[in-house]
């Protein structure tokens, strides 16, 4: 049950394993019922996927499943399967879930302490303290030594993370390898500075089904595209776009990104394709990318591609559910300006002051000016 913790995983379950948990689901099998939600809200195999999901995580929850109900805070929080986004509901859930003794509703709560959110500051030392707290327990050290870099990374870079990287790969944390190459192979402004290195640990990650080591790599050589001779870059951008789009199939909503801007902005010598741009955007907004949310919004807005209004809102509200300060900005700008009046209720409740605060740390963060009229750094 524990691969399907990290959705990376999922997509590479055999169909003929999933047919068995769907057979265990059915027969009412808890754990089975939770695994198969993931599934659905994760690969998003049909339309119908959010609402098969709830069912599935709500049965899997009345059977005394605490994984189900992780899964159904984070519904509640991204409003799926037409529920309202209800972020108290959210937190309380997990919590609940987290003071139940479940390691994955403890491991999604020090992820979210690490990064923090639109409505959570993130505090990866308080996140550190709370992973040892479970390293020391006895805990799988896995999926803990991972985090454990995640927070290190945060407080002190990409070297002093490292280790532990490398502890949770030895120990079979998938993920782990992607992180690794970064941080052994990359300065802390993200500069690549070691490439070899770099292609032999994401080719070893690929090898252990680490689909994360594999979009790294590909989106490493499509930065090297001005760096090919002119004779050569039809084929290399042909063999980078068919990287992309298999990435983009596994899950990888920033290779739907990258897909959707290059045929938007006719990146790297293509033609631009709004028909091509929204397909590849729609497919990352599946897996709950909310830049790919925004470049639906941002299309329709400007006409590129045509959609209705209520399409066009669904997206920038779906966008701030997953995370986006930039469509929090315009969407209450709009609001402020008579639109998204289907989503008042949510907008007053919890983005407008969200947007406050981030307008008021600006307004902070501003350099005075003096009195000949130019910017002041030292006042």
């Amino acid at each position: 049950m524990r691969r399907f913790f990290y959705p990376q995983n999922i997509f590479w379950i055999e169909p003929e394993e999933m047919a068995e948990i769907e057979k265990r689901a059915n027969e009412g099998d808890k754990d089975a019922k939770f695994m198969l939600g993931r599934f659905h809200i994760v690969c998003q195999p049909t339309a119908e996927s959010p609402n098969i999901a709830y069912t599935l995580f709500t049965e899997a929850m009345a059977l005394g499943s605490l994984e189900a109900e992780v899964e159904l805070s984070y519904m509640h929080r991204y409003g799926e399967s037409n529920l309202p986004a209800d972020i108290h509901k959210s937190d309380s859930m997990l919590l609940h879930a987290v003071s139940e003794g479940c390691e994955l509703a403890a491991l999604r709560y020090a992820k979210r302490m690490i990064y923090g959110d639109l409505y959570t500051e993130a505090n990866p030392k308080k996140a550190l303290e709370h992973i040892d707290s479970f390293i020391e327990a006895g805990f799988s050290p896995a999926d803990w030594y991972y985090l454990k870099g995640c927070a290190i990374e945060e407080i002190s870079g990409h070297a002093a993370a490292a280790q532990w990287y490398l502890k949770a790969r030895e120990r079979g944390c998938i993920v782990a390898h992607a992180y690794a190459a970064v941080a052994l192979c990359y300065d802390d402004k993200f500069n690549l500075v070691d490439h070899e290195l770099f292609m032999d640990l994401t080719d070893k990650g690929f090898l252990h089904n680490d689909s994360f080591s594999f979009a790294l790599q590909k989106l490493a050589l499509l930065d090297r595209y001005e760096n090919v001779a002119a004779e050569e870059r039809d084929e290399f951008i042909k063999a980078r776009l068919n990287d992309l789009e298999l990435i983009a199939k596994m899950g990888i909503g920033a290779a739907a990104k990258t897909l959707g801007d290059l045929y938007r902005y006719g990146e790297y010598d293509q033609e631009e394709d709004f028909d091509k741009a929204w397909k590849w955007y729609a497919r990352g907004a599946l897996y709950g990318h909310c830049d790919c949310y925004a470049g639906l919004y941002s299309m329709a807005k400007t006409k590129d591609y045509e959609a209705d209004d209520i399409f066009k809102e669904a997206c920038a509200i779906r966008a701030i559910r997953y995370g986006s300060e930039e469509m929090l900005r315009e969407v209450v700008e709009q609001y402020r300006r008579g639109k998204f009046t289907d989503y008042a209720a949510e907008i007053e409740k919890y983005y407008i002051a969200i947007y406050d605060k981030m307008v008021e740390d600006e307004d902070e963060d501003e350099p005075e000016i003096d009195d000949d009229g130019r910017y002041d750094p030292y006042v």
